[in-house]
C-alpha cells in the first residue's frame, strides 16, 4: 500500500502537466512554443525553501514540450534554484504575454494581488490553472 501511495506521488508531476498540456490544447493554444508562467517553486507556501518541491519535476515535463517556461516566485532568488531553473526565474511577468499561468505555490502575495492582476500576465485567450485552489473554480479554467 505504501509503494503504490510512492508510485502516485512520484508521477502525479506528470499527470499536472498533462492536464495542463490538454487545457491549453483544448483553448487551441500551440503547446510547442507557448508561454508559460508558474507562479510560485518553493515545497510549500510563504517560506523560500525549495528543497523537494514537486513543482521542479513539473517544470521539468512542461519543458519537455519546447515551452518557453517562466517562473515568479518572490520568495526566491535565482541562487536558490537548480543551475538549470536560474535562467527561468522572472523578477517580474509581463502583462498580456503568457498562453498559459500556473498558480502552483499559494504564496499570500499571489492570494493578495487578486485574480485579476493575475490574470493581466495572460494573452487574450490565455489559460490559468488554479494547481492549489487559491481561487474561485469559476475563475480558473482548470484546477486538479
Amino acid at each position: 500500500m505504501i509503494l503504490a501511495g510512492r508510485r502516485i506521488n512520484d508521477h502525479m508531476s506528470q499527470y499536472t502537466a498533462n492536464r495542463i498540456i490538454s487545457l491549453m490544447v483544448s483553448h487551441d493554444i500551440e503547446v510547442g512554443h507557448a508561454k508559460i508562467l508558474v507562479l510560485g517553486i518553493t515545497f510549500k507556501e510563504n517560506c523560500p525553501d525549495t528543497r523537494n518541491s514537486k513543482v521542479v519535476d513539473m517544470v521539468n515535463a512542461l519543458s519537455k514540450i519546447d515551452a518557453n517556461i517562466d517562473i515568479f516566485d518572490p520568495r526566491v532568488s535565482a541562487d536558490d534554484l537548480p543551475a538549470e531553473f536560474q535562467d527561468k526565474l522572472v523578477e517580474a511577468p509581463e502583462n498580456s504575454y503568457y498562453d498559459c499561468i500556473v498558480l502552483a505555490v499559494k504564496h499570500a502575495e499571489f492570494l493578495e494581488s487578486g485574480i485579476e492582476k493575475i490574470r493581466a500576465f495572460g494573452k487574450p485567450g490565455h489559460v490559468f490553472f488554479d494547481l492549489k485552489y487559491g481561487f474561485d473554480a469559476s475563475q480558473s479554467d482548470g484546477r486538479l
